[in-house]
């Protein structure tokens, strides 16, 4: 009974204790249409990690993660019951894309969580969360390449593919820590959203190279139905509405005030983000079991090593460019 006493004494000293409206908080915490719930700056930590555990209006962008985190396990486990991720190379694709997306469910859950500390940890978690948004479209690609990739495309990609697609990741990532850095919050957020949807496009061109020749193939050959894509093509919209949300601030944008603590973009592009990995892996399923991927020849090894190698030289960019960081910003990080 004591250790109880003692463990539920430890929680309440761990709640958040006030909110605060939207004006009374810097502007650069400030998302369009979130009127309210905003937690204070300059706390200790253990405010922060408390505020797990309370309704602000970050909770559920860090719940979102959280339980998509799990249902990204929860599936790679399911999957671990049909593939032997360490002979079957087919599965080693999913197995890495399975990665990238713990990561990016885990840095975005913690910089949600962390970063209304003060003004210099705010730029540095989301630096960090970057990482993982990156990693979401490395991953994508590797399932392009290696799991979905027409054979005569895959042939001519081979010698240089994974590596292009690692360099676009680390750029979009140093893209991204740069326009946070000019473009933060208030009214800059969306010009700053846009910027990162515009530079992942060029990505994403990337990605789609691989398997689009699948797609005009069929198109032509009049024997075959674009219906036998739909696996695949059920991840667009879920895509599609990731960026939707991600940049229109849909709903709180019409009706400032009513979604702060449930319902707001944010949350909806989180929920999306973990459908379309969902799909994703359904689609690369689907297609290995057709044997689509026979062709190709994915080096497990390759590719944890490129990933690593993109982890540690985006750790660099953050290095370089927290330097950057207003001084004044900084004044308050050790607070």
């Amino acid at each position: 009974m004591a250790m109880l006493t003692n463990a539920l004494s430890w929680v309440r000293s761990l709640q958040v204790r006030h909110f605060t409206h939207q004006q009374e908080v810097p502007e650069k915490y400030r998302e369009d249409g979130i009127l309210t719930g905003y937690r204070l700056s300059n706390q200790p930590w253990r405010y922060y990690i408390g505020s797990l555990f309370q309704i602000h209006n970050e909770t559920l962008n860090v719940w979102t993660h959280l339980i998509g985190l799990f249902i990204i396990w929860y599936a790679l486990g399911q999957y671990f019951l049909i593939y032997d991720w360490w002979t079957d190379k087919d599965s080693w694709p999913m197995l890495t894309f399975g990665i990238c997306c713990s990561l990016t469910h885990f840095l975005s859950s913690v910089a949600h969580l962390l970063h209304s500390k003060n003004l210099y940890v705010h730029h540095l978690v989301f630096m960090i969360d970057f990482i993982g948004v990156v990693l979401f479209a490395f991953g994508t690609g590797v399932l392009a390449m290696y799991s979905c990739s027409d054979k005569e495309m895959y042939m001519i990609l081979r010698p240089f593919f994974l590596y292009v697609l690692a360099f676009l990741t680390w750029f979009n990532h140093a893209f991204f820590c740069f326009a946070l850095l000019c473009f933060s919050g208030g009214p800059q957020v969306v010009k700053r959203r846009a910027l990162q949807v515009a530079a992942l496009l060029v990505e994403v061109v990337l990605i789609f190279i691989p398997f689009f020749p699948r797609y005009y193939k069929c198109f032509v050959n009049p024997d075959c139905s674009l219906r036998s894509f739909d696996h695949i093509t059920l991840t667009f919209p879920a895509f599609g509405a990731q960026a939707f949300f991600f940049l229109s601030q849909i709903p709180e944008r019409f009706f400032p005030g009513k979604f702060d603590i449930v319902g707001h973009s944010h949350q909806i592009f989180h929920i999306c983000a973990t459908i379309a990995q969902l799909l994703q892996m359904r689609a690369v399923h689907q297609d290995i079991q057709n044997g689509v991927s026979s062709h190709a020849q994915p080096d497990l090894s390759a590719m944890l090593t490129v990933l690593a190698i993109l982890i540690c030289c985006s750790i660099g960019s953050i290095c370089v460019l927290q330097n950057y960081i207003p001084c004044s910003l900084k004044k308050g990080k050790t607070k």
